[in-house]
């Protein structure tokens, strides 16, 4: 059954959803009478069915300012290029609708872009489904918040996701504004997450985990049986799309160590302790894949799993339950795992 959640109000972009006249300088006369300016919903609402946290259907107005590349392209040629998600007739209705503008004013496809201008495009936003695992606070002190971060939700509004991210549902469920973010974790990644309170805190933090001064330690389960001992993996890593990653001579330098701590041969899956000694986006999964043994259920770098899409897409039962089935069965040696960092040693 769907259990909704409370509602809340992010600020309005504009105060008048009135339309607004231009007179004429001199006589008095009205020129033209100008649509009202975009604006976004007063209210967005949760609802969480069958395991699943969804975000109802809103308003939203993308906004970006023109990029040096664009300028001097019409603005129908630069969305068919860099917005690939739209067909170039849904682009050309919604110009004319006055959904895309420049400067909040409506214009035609083939205006001439200038650097100094702001692109906005009105949607009917879609949030994807993640999970409705709660976030939890673990520890609070005078400088920080430690909060248990779940698997699918990222960090910060990004991509498809704004309200299902965790600064959203903390600040709209827990009320925990003005959020500082030190440090960050996969949007597919669960673990912990040290919130600093303000900005000194957080300026302290970034410089402890860039020193190693905070060791981070990562537990993964991949197929097969991973080697014995500690695999220290140095290959260098660079960007090969649009937001995905891979092992090239090019690349910048990267190192993960991998040691294997338990083994499940019902599953055939192996759960490996990682660290990762440099902090490239998607590190361990790349390292991972480019030695053979792609992250369990991984969407992006497991060729087995790309064509299941999203492990928490509504869509996908099935997927669910063997990542369950497959969590609940390596728990156990999880929580016999010693914390020996010994291991992993620089040297």
């Amino acid at each position: 059954a769907a259990s909704p959640l409370k509602s809340v109000s992010p600020p309005s972009t504009s105060a008048s959803s009135t339309a607004s006249t231009r007179r004429v300088k001199g006589n008095g006369k009205v020129k033209k009478t100008l649509p009202p300016p975009l604006q976004v919903p007063e209210v967005i609402e949760y609802e969480l069915k069958e395991g699943l946290r969804y975000v109802k259907p809103y308003l939203y107005i993308f906004q970006s300012a023109i990029k040096g590349r664009w300028g001097g392209k019409t603005l129908i040629e630069m969305l068919k290029a860099e917005f690939l998600s739209a067909t170039e007739e849904y682009y050309l209705k919604a110009i004319a609708d006055g959904r895309i503008r420049l400067d909040d004013k409506i214009v035609s496809p083939t205006t001439i872009l200038k650097v100094s201008q702001t692109l906005s495009h009105l949607v009917h936003r879609h949030e994807p489904p993640v999970a409705d695992t709660a976030v939890v606070v673990r520890d609070v002190n005078e400088r920080h918040f430690i909060i248990e971060k779940p698997a699918s939700l990222a960090i910060h509004p990004s991509g498809r996701f704004r309200h299902n991210s965790i600064k959203f549902i903390l600040e709209n469920e827990q009320k925990m504004t003005d959020l500082k973010f030190a440090h960050r974790l996969d949007r597919l990644t669960s673990g912990m997450l040290i919130l600093p309170k303000d900005g000194a805190n957080a300026k302290l933090l970034v410089e402890m985990f860039g020193s190693g001064k905070i060791i981070k330690h990562y537990f993964v389960a991949v197929p097969g049986k991973f080697p014995e001992g500690v695999i220290d993996i140095t290959h260098p890593i660079q960007k090969n799309g649009r937001s995905t990653f891979e092992v090239s001579p090019s690349g910048k330098p990267s190192q993960t160590k991998f040691k294997r701590v338990g083994y499940n041969e019902a599953l055939d899956l192996s759960l490996l302790k990682c660290r990762p000694f440099t902090g490239r986006t998607h590190q361990i999964r790349v390292h991972l894949a480019h030695k053979g043994f792609p992250v369990h259920l991984d969407p992006i770098y497991n060729p087995a799993k790309k064509k299941d899409g999203d492990l928490f897409s509504a869509y996908n039962k099935s997927k669910q339950a063997n990542y369950s089935a497959a969590k609940a069965l390596l728990s156990d040696q999880l929580s016999n795992v010693e914390s020996d960092s010994s291991v992993y040693a620089s040297t």
